[in-house]
């Protein structure tokens, strides 16, 4: 894997789901780009990645925010795929109008996508969003609320979408790399 066989992960799920921490792994072991919404939307906006928008008084979070992050996040990916270079690219991406435009652009580029869905149980996901907001440090603005509201949007994926990989990652980390592993080399030999 790498730069001669490039490859796209979108990641899915809801906040909390473990998403982050597989992406940056994946991105370190494969040499992948890692895209992160939430650190390219806060720069997008003036903001370090741990600044809190709400302490700023800005809405990050609206519709028009998110189609101004997600279009960026395009372009960049556009760019990297373009240079050859393989992409992971780390949103909740609940939505299929999200999700659309990074299928396209991976058909544009002839890659194969494979979606990692990510998930959890409900406690534990309120419980990685309690803690990350209580340290301050996480680039993610999530709490409670915004999880619960997240979880009444979440729809299957259809399979028009690509290869979707299904990981719950209360399992073993070793094995969640495993199953991220497997996904992107089944999908890099469709």
């Amino acid at each position: 894997m790498g730069r001669k066989d490039p490859f796209i992960v979108i990641m899915h799920g809801v906040s909390g789901s473990g998403k982050s921490t597989l992406a940056r792994w994946l991105a370190e072991e494969t040499g992948a780009i890692w895209i992160s919404s939430d650190i390219e939307r806060k720069q997008l906006f003036g903001l370090q990645p741990e600044e809190s928008s709400s302490e700023r008084g800005l809405d990050i979070y609206t519709f028009q925010a998110n189609r101004k992050t997600f279009h960026h996040i395009e372009k960049m990916a556009g760019k990297h795929l373009a240079a050859g270079n393989s992409i992971i690219l780390d949103a909740t991406f609940l939505k299929a109008v999200f999700r659309k435009p990074f299928i396209r652009l991976a058909e544009v580029h002839q890659v194969n996508p494979v979606i990692l869905s990510c998930s959890t149980s409900t406690e534990c996901l309120i419980e990685r969003v309690t803690e990350r907001k209580s340290q301050g440090i996480d680039p993610s603005e999530a709490d409670a609320s915004v999880v619960r509201a997240q979880l009444k949007q979440i729809r299957p994926i259809p399979v028009s979408e690509g290869l979707v990989v299904h990981i719950d990652t209360q399992r073993p980390f070793s094995e969640q790399q495993q199953l991220a592993l497997d996904g992107i080399r089944q999908a890099m030999n469709l």
